[in-house]
């Protein structure tokens, strides 16, 4: 599970915040999208064909200590997604990055990649914040996945001995293969 780091606000009250590996690689762009032929028996992209591609996303001074593993193969159909991750070389900090098949022309296949902080890493990451500012937490829940889309959000519950609240987390981007984002109260 990626372990948070902690950058200055640029705007007040929210709270910079972000998530993932600390290598000095990069992705080119949050939303990067690929081609890929499936075959015509087979109608995926094999698992081993889907990490290349993802990895070759990654750039950058030690993007070669990167690998990427994803789950299984990804199915040939729109909207079919695949979960991966990048870990780098010595480090057990892990991105998270999903391919979503964006569209299949015979047997063509165009996917995009995004990387994201799962909601359970989301809700670590919140307890900690709320438990440094002295609160203590009986549990957290957030409601998604925080994709590294700007504008992407995540609500999180907060359940504590004085009470409850929400924050809500909001991407404004990513650093590299950080997802970052800005904590607010919700309100």
């Amino acid at each position: 599970m990626p372990r948070p780091t902690r950058q200055p606000s640029t705007s007040s009250p929210a709270r910079r915040a972000g998530l993932a590996l600390a290598a000095a690689a990069a992705l080119l762009a949050a939303g990067c999208s690929g081609s890929v032929s499936a075959g015509t028996e087979t109608a995926t992209v094999a698992q081993e064909e889907l990490e290349t591609q993802v990895a070759g996303f990654i750039t950058g001074a030690d993007a070669d200590t990167i690998d990427v593993t994803c789950e299984g193969d990804l199915d040939a159909e729109e909207g079919a997604s695949q979960e991966c991750v990048a870990t780098a070389e010595g480090d057990p900090q892990q991105t998270n990055i999903r391919a979503t098949v964006e569209t299949v022309n015979e047997d063509d296949v165009d996917f995009s990649i995004d990387l994201y902080v799962t909601a359970a890493a989301l809700a670590d990451f919140v307890t900690d914040y709320v438990e440094g500012q002295g609160i203590t937490v009986d549990s957290v829940e957030c409601s998604d996945d925080l994709s590294a889309t700007a504008g992407d959000t995540s609500r999180c519950e907060i359940a504590s001995p004085d009470g409850e609240g929400a924050v809500e987390a909001t991407s404004t981007g990513n650093d590299g293969l950080q997802v970052t984002f800005d904590i607010a109260d919700a309100g």
